[in-house]
C-alpha cells in the first residue's frame, strides 16, 4: 500500500475547522518547523502523538485512514483515538492495538504500531511548508476566545500581547499543546540562555517577530504592570513554566465576561454608602475642603491618575472619609474586590492587579473614584503603585477619574 501524499492528506479548506482546533494545530506546527534546537524529538512517542493529536483536524479523514492502515469499522488514530485529552498515551496505545487486533477479512492488515509511527515521522519530516502557510492564511489573527478579545478591546492591548493572552488560554485547556511545550527542558542552558530560548520558540510558535514578544513581556508593558502574566526569563525552564497566566488572568478567563462593563464587574464593586458626612471630620475641615477641590476639578477636566493615601491607626475612619469625600464631591465610589462569586478571597498580588486594572478600565470615566482599602498589605512601597500621592491625610488610597 502507498501512502497518501501530502496533497491528499491535508484538508482542501482549512477554513472549515472548527477555530480552537485550528489555532492549536498552527501553534503545533510552527513550533515543529521553527526549532533549530530540535527540541522537539519525533522519536519521543509522547511528542509525536501529540503533534499528531493537535494536527489531526486539518486531515482528511479518508487520507488518514489509508495513512495508518484502518478500515472504517476502526478507530483511526488522526480521529477518534486521540479525541479525547483525558488519555493518557499508554491508553491510547492499548485502544489502538486492541483495536487493531480485531478479526477482518480484510485483503490490506492495519499496519503496526511501529510502522505507523514511522509513517507519522515521516508526515513532519517532509512537511511541505505551503502546508503551514495555507493555515496561517484561514487562521489570521484574531483571538478564538472571546474573553481575550473583550480584555484587549478594553484595555487597548496590541496585537501582539492579544495573541499572548489568547495563546496562555489555549495553553491552559490543551494537555497535548503542554506536552510539546515542555518537550524541551531549560536545563540545557544557563541563565538568560534560557529565557533566549523559550523567547525565540514562543514567537515562533505564534508566528511574530521575537522583538515584539519581548516588548510584550517587558515589565513595563501591560501584561505584566497589570498583573496578568508572570514571566521570568533567567530562570532555567521549559517554554511551558516560561510564561504562565497570573490567578487574576486565570479567574478572568473562567468568569468569560461578554463585555468591559462585565470585565469591570469582576474586579471592583459598588462601595457602601458613607456612614457620615465629610462635616462628621471637623479636625480635617481644611482638608476635606482641599481635597474636594481636587476631586471636583478632576472630575470636570476628566484628568487621570489623581490619587490620595491616607494613612493612620486602624479604626480611626480613613475609610469612611474616602467614601465621604466622594458623596460631597459628587462622584460614584467603587472598591477593590476582597473575593470572589465564591467567597475566596484574592491574595496582596492578585487585589493590587485587580486595582490596576480598574484604573485602566475607568480611565475614560469622569464620575468614579476607586477606593483601595489596606493597601500597605499589598505593597511596601504604596507611592509607587499610587504615584503622585497625598501625604497627608488619613485613609485607603482612592483614585478619581
Amino acid at each position: 500500500m502507498t501512502p497518501p501524499t501530502h496533497r491528499s492528506l491535508w484538508r482542501a479548506d482549512f477554513v472549515a475547522v472548527p477555530p480552537v482546533e485550528r489555532r492549536l494545530a498552527r501553534y503545533a506546527l510552527q513550533l515543529f518547523r521553527h526549532d533549530p534546537q530540535r527540541a522537539l524529538n519525533l522519536s519521543d512517542h509522547e511528542v509525536l502523538d501529540a503533534l499528531w493529536r493537535l494536527t489531526a483536524p486539518l486531515l482528511d479523514p479518508r487520507a488518514a485512514r489509508e495513512l495508518m492502515g484502518c478500515s472504517e469499522e476502526e478507530v483511526p488514530w488522526a480521529a477518534e483515538a486521540l479525541e479525547s485529552e483525558m488519555l493518557s498515551r499508554e491508553e491510547v496505545v492499548r485502544d489502538l492495538e486492541a483495536a487493531f487486533a480485531q478479526d477482518r477479512n480484510e485483503p490490506v492488515r492495519p499496519a503496526p504500531i511501529v510502522e505507523r509511527r514511522q509513517r507519522c515521522r515521516a508526515v513532519f519530516e517532509t512537511l511541505p511548508q505551503q502546508v503551514a502557510r495555507r493555515l496561517a492564511e484561514a487562521d489570521g489573527a484574531a483571538p478564538t476566545s472571546s474573553t481575550v478579545a473583550t480584555l484587549g478591546q478594553a484595555l487597548g492591548l496590541s496585537a501582539t500581547e492579544i495573541l499572548i493572552l489568547d495563546y496562555l488560554e489555549h495553553r491552559e485547556s490543551s494537555r497535548p499543546l503542554r506536552v510539546l511545550l515542555r518537550a524541551e527542558r531549560g536545563a540545557r542552558y544557563a541563565g538568560r540562555a534560557a529565557g533566549r530560548f523559550n523567547l525565540a520558540r514562543l514567537a515562533a510558535m505564534l508566528g511574530v517577530e521575537p522583538e515584539a514578544v519581548r516588548g510584550a513581556l517587558a515589565k513595563q508593558a501591560p501584561l505584566q504592570s497589570l498583573g496578568l502574566v508572570e514571566c521570568d526569563s533567567e530562570l532555567q525552564r521549559d517554554l511551558e513554566d516560561f510564561l504562565s497566566p497570573t490567578a487574576l488572568l486565570r479567574l478572568v478567563l473562567e468568569a468569560a465576561p461578554p463585555d468591559a462593563d462585565a470585565l469591570l464587574a469582576e474586579l471592583i464593586e459598588p462601595a457602601p454608602a458613607g456612614a457620615w458626612p465629610v462635616e462628621a471630620f471637623p479636625h480635617l475641615r481644611d482638608t476635606t475642603e482641599r481635597l474636594q477641590g481636587v476631586l471636583g476639578r478632576a472630575a470636570a477636566e476628566g484628568a487621570v491618575g489623581i490619587n490620595l493615601l491616607f494613612y493612620g491607626p486602624p479604626g480611626t475612619g480613613k475609610t469612611e472619609l474616602a467614601r465621604a469625600l466622594a458623596q460631597a464631591s459628587g462622584l460614584r465610589a467603587y472598591q477593590v474586590r476582597t473575593s470572589d462569586d465564591d467567597g475566596d478571597g484574592l491574595n496582596r498580588e492578585g487585589r493590587l492587579s485587580a486595582y490596576q486594572l480598574a484604573q485602566r478600565l475607568l480611565a475614560r470615566r469622569r464620575d468614579a473614584m476607586l477606593i483601595f482599602d489596606e493597601v500597605r498589605t499589598c505593597s511596601k512601597c504604596p507611592t509607587r503603585c499610587f504615584p503622585g500621592c497625598a501625604d497627608a491625610v488619613p485613609p485607603a488610597a482612592t483614585r478619581a477619574g
